[in-house]
């Protein structure tokens, strides 16, 4: 046990294997990010097509079973029941519901060659269900990221106890745990930069290394295009480990060309089948272009206003958040993480000094990486002129975190811990938390709340509000009747949309009834409008059965009338809405308060 509490690498597979298979068992399948654009890209590979879209000339090509329970597609975020469990496990591929669906994955093949093999056979030849498909993708992914990553920690001579709290943080762990090639990515992007640092205490330039190295290069060609400007640490390595100059410059003009060639060769052929300049409709990436260049100080005031605007949320996404922002970890990870980083800084035993020349190369790294991530997107992803840049999250700098920890930790020992407790003991709290949070967001109905101190409010809408489809009218004597199920045992508070946008009167007050299932009345009152919501708060809780269904009564005191919106989101499945006496497909856009 002390080899493995004094051994980062060895700590580190055990610390992800355990987080990482949690993690690939209790999120709900394209919970992950991206993960329903990635599984669609890597369908595409596994019938033998390389190139996004190419699919798509032979008409619906992708299985709709796919996306019929991909938590990302569902109109309200619920909890994850042992039902739901069981029909993904149980439902397989349709073959005769196929849907057309345009990846956004633009990647290169590599990142999905191995996931592409696991589909074909899982999927195509051997029929097994899209639960035990998406078990086995995760898990790929997840291997390949401990490994790399393994290796890293284990080759890096200085800061293998940072690169260790790195690559466990939250937001590395939950992207090693999906369908998501950016774990592949981060992993390599880990031994790329524990290889150059290690190659500076080499007596010699090798040719074994040069094979190696020029391997890993090709690698690193393969990532994110944000990403490659990790290949300046190539620098990193001494002139004189080689055996004569002209091997030096050799190897950095060959390793300057296959990262050339390769992105070249792949946007390319990649552009023959799909249009990869633009990932968003209202955007025009030559023009963006000129613009950026007739103009580039108005660019920079863009890319300043963002960092100004987003640098909280940046910060939240890079130490952790579920996908797409359906939820927060435990609050005190984000204050924790830092201080785990300062003891892993303060511990760290390397066995070289970092000098001024890898200090300067680390901040140029770090300077264009940082910059070519936000310009990248301006120029793909934003309107020509656009006066922020959209699109940038924390998480695309996680290697970014470790340039920067790197280039200002101190290379000598200061002898203040003896032992890596410290380090451990903090990482082991926020390994913990991870768990804990999966569990409390997507397995309990205001687990969500708890998690982020907040109030529990049911349902979850992944937009609010809506925009407005139809709208029916609250005016005296209409009468407005809305069943919906009730997910908790105690209600605070209902709060009803109102569409101010297309007329109206705005009535002061509305009658309100709350009846349940039988018809008896729980709460009679009035409810208030405030700031385009219809407000009734109880002044004390309502006690209810959870999974019961519920009524919302509406009716006017005065001749004004209200604006109400319907949508037709089925959340309540087995309520309706009932307009004058006529029952709609559509419901109110509303939300209820648990007390938990």
């Amino acid at each position: 046990m002390k080899k493995i509490i004094n051994n980062p690498e060895k700590l580190f597979v055990i610390i992800s294997i355990i987080t990482g298979l949690f993690a690939i068992s209790f999120i709900p399948i394209g919970a992950g990010y991206d993960e329903d654009t990635h599984i669609a890209r890597i369908w595409e590979i596994s019938s033998g097509h390389l190139t996004p879209n190419s699919l798509l000339k032979n008409g619906a090509q992708f299985p709709f079973s796919f996306y019929e329970y991909s938590y990302r597609q569902k109109p309200v975020l619920e909890r994850t029941t042992i039902t739901y469990w069981r029909n993904v496990f149980e439902r397989k591929i349709d073959w005769s519901n196929m849907i057309v669906h345009r990846t956004r994955s633009l990647y290169f093949p590599t990142s999905y060659l191995v996931q592409g093999l696991i589909m074909g056979l899982m999927g195509r030849l051997f029929d097994f269900s899209i639960g035990w498909i998406y078990l086995a993708l995760r898990l790929s992914y997840l291997i390949i990221y401990i490994y790399l990553t393994f290796l890293a920690i284990r080759r890096i001579p200085f800061g293998k106890w940072i690169l260790f709290t790195v690559a466990i943080s939250p937001m590395a762990m939950i992207q090693a745990s999906s369908v998501n090639p950016e774990s592949m990515m981060n992993g390599i992007a880990f031994l790329f930069i524990a290889l150059t640092i290690n190659y500076k205490e080499k007596e010699y330039f090798e040719r074994k290394d040069l094979l190696l190295f020029l391997f890993l290069l090709f690698g690193v060609a393969t990532l994110k295009p944000n990403m490659i400007p990790i290949s300046i640490l190539i620098l990193m390595i001494p002139r004189q480990k080689f055996k004569t100059s002209l091997h030096y410059y050799l190897f950095i003009i060959i390793s300057m060309l296959i990262i050339g060639i390769t992105n070249l060769f792949w946007y390319q052929y990649a552009n023959t089948t799909e249009d990869v300049s633009n990932i968003s409709s209202n955007s025009n990436t030559i023009e963006q272009l000129k613009y950026v260049i007739k103009d580039p100080l108005d660019f920079f005031v863009s890319f300043i206003r963002t960092i100004r605007l987003n640098y909280k949320n940046y910060y939240l996404e890079l130490v952790g958040v579920f996908g797409y922002r359906y939820g927060y970890f435990f609050k005190y990870i984000y204050f924790l993480y830092p201080i785990a980083i300062i003891f892993a800084v303060i511990y760290e035993k390397g066995r070289i000094q970092i000098g001024k020349k890898e200090r300067i190369l680390l901040l140029i790294t770090f300077v264009i990486y940082f910059g070519s991530t936000f310009l990248i997107l301006y120029l793909i992803g934003n309107p020509v002129g656009a006066k922020t840049v959209d699109g940038v999250q924390g998480r695309y700098f996680v290697i970014l975190e470790l340039i920067l920890i790197l280039m200002v930790a101190p290379s000598k020992n200061r002898d203040l811990f003896k032992k890596p407790t410290l380090v451990i003991a903090t990482n082991a709290v926020i390994i913990a938390s991870i768990i804990i949070s999966i569990f409390y967001n997507y397995h309990t109905e205001c687990g969500y709340a708890l998690l982020s101190n907040s109030e529990c409010y049911l349902p979850r809408y992944k937009n609010w509000p809506h925009e407005s489809g139809e709208v029916i009218r609250l005016s005296k004597n209409d009468s407005i009747r809305q069943n919906f199920i009730a997910n908790c045992d105690s209600i605070e508070q209902i709060n009803i949309y109102l569409d101010v946008t297309k007329g109206g009167v705005i009535n002061e007050e509305i009658k309100v009834n709350i009846d349940d299932e039988l018809g008896k009345n729980l709460w009679s009152g009035f409810a208030y409008i405030n700031e385009g919501e219809i407000d009734i708060p109880f002044e004390s809780t309502i006690d209810v059965i959870p999974g019961s269904l519920l009524a919302i009564k509406l009716s006017a005191i005065n001749d004004s009338s209200l604006n109400i919106p319907i949508n037709k989101n089925d959340e309540y499945y087995s309520g309706y809405l009932d307009y004058n006496g006529k029952i709609y497909d559509e419901d109110l856009s509303f939300t209820y308060v648990c007390k938990y």
